[in-house]
């Protein structure tokens, strides 16, 4: 099994907590929220612990929209004490140097969402992050997470909230990560009108099963795919599509 946190875009902190209450009842652990640094970031995170409690962990994912280290800075200085698991890309990652400056200054956890093992390599060597969230294929994937797991950094899966495929092959890859200890995005089924397989995704509180048949485990759903197709030919049956 692999440890899952929900997901959500920005809201209101109203909002945020009713949808944070109602994936804590799902049995989640814990919710990835979407932000930038002028969203009253503070306000959410206090309406969710309020909602929650604080055994149910929030990391703030800005896609690096807090621009500055100084800005960083104070805004973590406000969220001291809230239960935030990670801090993930506060600020462009052009120059890591400006995260080590942050891991130096705050208390929350730092998180590096990376592909390149190589990139892991260089970050874990100049002390630029705590943990990582790792994308690419599967092979990348586990190479990345071997890094950071000789570095003793736990990492996570990302993903583009993705169909039933994709996310059974991260649950796959994830389940024989060691490092992989985090709530991974594998989410997809929750937040999307269907998963495109047959049967979805098992889920038991906050941890998606590993799924047990052949392969992936997971059977494309050739009829949803049908009805969700756009283009079709003229007799009725599912286009090809190209890319010009």
């Amino acid at each position: 099994r692999v440890l899952v946190h929900y997901w959500s875009g920005r809201r209101t902190p109203e909002d945020l907590a009713r949808v944070a209450r109602a994936a804590q009842l799902q049995g989640f652990s814990g919710l990835k929220i979407k932000c930038t640094l002028e969203d009253p970031n503070v306000e959410r995170v206090l309406a969710v612990r309020e909602a929650c409690g604080n055994d149910f962990m929030v990391t703030l994912d800005p896609n690096m929209r807090f621009h500055s280290v100084e800005d960083t800075l104070a805004l973590a200085r406000q969220l001291e004490g809230c239960p935030i698991e990670v801090l993930e890309d506060p600020i462009p990652k052009h120059d890591l140097t400006r995260y080590v400056q942050l891991r130096q200054e705050i208390d929350i956890p730092l998180g590096l969402h990376l592909e390149r093992p190589q990139d892991v390599l260089q970050a874990v060597t100049i002390g630029a992050a705590d943990i990582f969230n790792l994308r690419g294929t599967m092979t990348g994937f586990r190479d990345a997470a071997y890094i950071a797991e000789i570095a003793e950094k736990p990492v996570w899966r990302g993903s583009g909230l993705d169909l039933g495929i994709l996310d059974a092959s991260y649950t796959h890859v994830c389940a024989a990560t060691p490092s992989c200890t985090l709530g991974s995005d594998i989410v997809g089924n929750f937040l999307r009108e269907d998963d495109l397989i047959v049967e979805p995704l098992v889920y038991k509180g906050s941890y998606v099963q590993v799924p047990e048949g052949p392969g992936l485990g997971v059977q494309l759903d050739e009829e949803a795919l049908a009805r969700y197709t756009v283009e079709r030919e003229e007799d009725g049956t599912p286009g090809v599509w190209t890319v010009e």
